[in-house]
């Protein structure tokens, strides 16, 4: 009775198991396609960091300036 039941669990496992996974499979949607990179992306990349950078040179500059050049409200 042991061996009749382990064999039925066993053939359950082995036919139920990759047939779900199959089914998932098929039912998945389809991959979509990589993004296209458009072409001002590289442009726009550059203008930002060259913004990053102007921004920092511009705080840098105002950590050396005191008195009336520093807002009060930056002052902690």
């Amino acid at each position: 009775m042991f061996k009749r039941f382990l064999f039925a669990f066993v053939a359950f496992i082995g036919l139920i198991v990759p047939a779900a996974f199959a089914l998932a499979l098929l039912a998945a949607p389809p991959a979509s396609p990589a993004p296209l990179q458009l072409p001002g992306c590289d442009r726009n990349l550059a203008e930002a960091s060259t913004n990053v950078a102007a921004t920092q040179a511009h705080l840098k500059g105002l950590d050396a300036k005191e008195g009336k050049d520093i807002c009060t409200a930056t002052r902690l």
